[in-house]
């Protein structure tokens, strides 16, 4: 009784080693999956390397992006610009109180007026300054409401400086708040308010 001879190269009609088995002295892949013999082997997800399934293209941010930096600057002088403000009006309140003093003329009704407008004018240019700080301060780690509180704080300041922009004054809040507006609703400002943070 003959038997048939061993599977191997040299025999036809049997086949031959598995081309994609692993061979000897070779190292073993981890991401490789056991599939049927003649079936390619799949590649493992380039998402699964990223933090949070984001794909590389649209990876989260690590780094600051620089207009993002040059609008958190922006924020930190439109708040400098508030403290300049309010110490504009102390002193002008000082010196028109001073001034009415030395008149002959009896200027009370119309002092009372002029303190009443400064007050108010100081108290908004304490609430520009603190806002203006505070989020540039919140800016590196702050998530999309700081992004929403800069946007709406640079559209007021930029209005503001277009109202009071035929005095000259206003060119300067006009300028800075329309640029930290564009800074933070670009795509650069969104990826960097919306990144994860663990």
């Amino acid at each position: 009784m003959s038997y048939p001879p061993p599977p191997g190269p040299g025999n036809p009609g049997t086949p031959g080693p598995n081309p994609y088995a692993q061979q000897p002295g070779q190292v073993p892949n981890p991401y490789a999956q056991q599939q049927p013999y003649g079936y390619p082997q799949q590649a493992p997800s380039p998402y699964a390397q990223q933090p949070g399934g984001y794909p590389p293209q649209h990876a989260a941010p690590t780094v600051m992006p620089s207009t993002v930096k040059a609008a958190r600057v922006m924020l930190f002088v439109l708040g400098g610009l508030g403290v300049l403000t309010l110490l504009l009006v102390i002193g002008m309140t000082v010196f028109l109180n001073a001034s009415a003093s030395r008149s002959e003329y009896d200027t009370s009704g119309a002092m009372a007026v002029t303190t009443g407008v400064a007050i108010v004018q100081g108290l908004i240019a304490v609430v520009i300054a603190a806002a203006g700080f505070v989020l540039g301060a919140q800016v590196p780690k702050g998530g999309n409401g700081v992004r929403v509180g800069g946007i709406i704080y640079g559209s007021l300041m930029a209005l503001g400086g277009l109202i009071s922009i035929f005095s000259l004054v206003g060119i300067v809040p006009l300028a800075l708040g329309t640029m930290v507006v564009i800074f933070l609703v670009n795509k650069d400002g969104e990826a960097w308010f919306n990144r994860p943070r663990y």
